[in-house]
């Protein structure tokens, strides 16, 4: 375990990289302590806190993009942002589907949520359809989070905004649905079996997981039956009831109606 002052330097060095300067400083200060108690050197503990936080979102931001609302903007943000750029395809039908299934989204909490919030808002207002009443979205990057507020300011939806490490909090928020998009796969990595407690949490009657199809290059790895097969398992421990199952060109989505305790 080092020393507290190179600690600090730790914390310092990585909270000031370019690609981590978003991440709430709590999370950061958090990584970079765990990563240095389990080693003597500073250097590894520093490559060991950039990697897991590489993992946590880095792979996922590209770039940073104001944000002006028109429909192309808010396309162009979407796009900068490698997870929601892949479901821009096919995010109208898949939110299509949730809201056939759940009976509307009037009330939505979206956790670990990137510019997903956009996205949605963008795809109501193309198929002409009403906001949602309410929408949470918590994340650990503050950029993205001040996105999907102006978001929700520009529009005057009633919405909140939070930073949330998953992996060691979840927010009490009342909704419809919960959405857990792309992030189980992420929180298996780092703390197996988190995301049954964060679903065990979450507070609404039905839980959207999605997981990814093809790694960020695209390749097909037969990653779907291998999360088919990790969901399905998951279920009968939990014994919650699969609502509805749907594989889209590289995303495949779980919706579950949790049991009632």
């Amino acid at each position: 375990m080092l020393d507290e002052p190179i600690i600090q330097a730790l914390i310092t060095e990585v909270s000031g990289a370019k690609r981590y300067r978003h991440i709430d400083a709590a999370i950061v200060e958090q990584v970079c302590r765990e990563e240095a108690q389990k080693r003597n050197k500073p250097k590894e503990a520093a490559k060991a806190a950039k990697r897991r936080l590489h993992q946590m979102t880095g792979a996922y931001c590209d770039k940073h993009i104001a944000l002006s609302f028109a429909p192309d903007e808010m396309a162009a943000l979407c796009a900068a942002h490698a997870s929601t750029k892949e479901r821009l395809p096919f995010a109208g039908e898949m939110f299509a589907d949730i809201r056939q299934q759940v009976g509307g989204m009037e009330r939505v909490a979206d956790l670990a949520c990137g510019v997903n919030p956009v996205l949605y808002v963008a795809e109501c207002l193309r198929a002409n359809l009403p906001l949602p009443r309410f929408y949470a979205a918590y994340d650990i990057r503050h950029d993205v989070l001040e996105q999907v507020r102006a978001c929700f300011d520009h529009f005057g939806m009633d919405g909140t905004t939070g930073v949330c490490d998953l992996l060691t909090d979840c927010p009490d928020v009342a909704a419809d649905v919960t959405l857990l998009f792309k992030i189980v796969p992420l929180l298996e990595r780092q703390q197996k079996g988190r995301f049954e407690q964060v679903i065990a949490q979450a507070n609404s009657p039905f839980v959207a997981v999605t997981f990814p199809t093809r790694s960020l290059g695209g390749k097909n790895v037969g990653m779907a039956p291998q999360y088919r097969r990790f969901f399905a398992a998951y279920l009968q421990r939990a014994g919650h009831r699969l609502v509805f199952e749907k594989e889209y060109p590289n995303e495949l989505l779980f919706l579950i109606e949790k049991e009632e305790a």
